[in-house]
């Protein structure tokens, strides 16, 4: 059953704006050492640090959202051809981002949902968390920016990353209600970075969801 209203206990963004990998790397060194880095990928480290300050066990689910993953290693995967790179490849599978931290912390999770998608991509995650049989689930997602992958519109402009916990029941830094059916033939959609913005700079947030035919709103305290 659909509840009307849900708690963010918790939420973090990153905004990594026109970085790329080799400048991740050296601004969360104190995080991330060389040697820990150098098999992560930047949306690895953004996503990981969004997932850092957060309270959850093995039986809270993790739902990630990227439009576009790891999009760096993928340039570098196709740009080893003909004598094709496996650890590219391997780090530029779509929901590598999360595993890169859930190892490197030994953190085992009982349930993952990825989720991909060119249109209303905020809209269609935080769908998730509201419908899990759980009483808290995490909602963590972001893209990297590349280089040669943006020119085809094949990869975000920018970098960024962000996290929502959010609960049932019980006390929190904002709520997210269910609102008003959408208009006939609406078209409205949010970003993954309109949300991370809004959870940023904890602004309020209007989201269409195409499953509930409803209205979502994020707000604040």
């Amino acid at each position: 059953m659909l509840n009307q209203r849900y708690i963010i206990e918790d939420a973090h963004a990153i905004e990594g704006g026109n970085d790329l990998v080799a400048e991740a790397r050296a601004k969360y060194k104190e995080t991330y050492p060389s040697r820990v880095a150098r098999r992560m990928t930047h949306i690895g480290m953004m996503t990981g640090l969004c997932l850092k300050p957060l309270s959850y066990d093995q039986n809270t689910p993790i739902v990630y959202a990227s439009v576009f993953g790891e999009s760096q290693s993928l340039e570098a995967f196709i740009d080893s051809f003909p004598g094709a790179s496996p650890l590219h490849f391997q780090r530029s599978i779509h929901p590598s981002a999360i595993e890169q931290t859930l190892i490197a912390n030994k953190q085992p999770i009982n349930r993952f949902y990825p989720i991909t998608s060119d249109f209303n991509l905020a809209g269609q995650a935080i769908e998730s968390p509201l419908i899990s049989d759980s009483d808290r689930s995490i909602l963590v997602g972001g893209d990297e920016r590349a280089t040669w992958l943006c020119e085809h519109e094949l990869a975000s402009h920018t970098s960024f990353a962000c996290s929502l916990l959010v609960k049932k029941t019980g006390e929190g830094i904002g709520s997210i209600t269910i609102g008003d059916e959408l208009p006939e033939n609406c078209e409205s959609e949010c970003t993954l970075s309109q949300l991370a913005r809004a959870i940023q700079e904890h602004s309020a947030l209007q989201i269409p969801s195409y499953s509930f035919n409803r209205w979502i709103h994020v707000s604040w305290e």
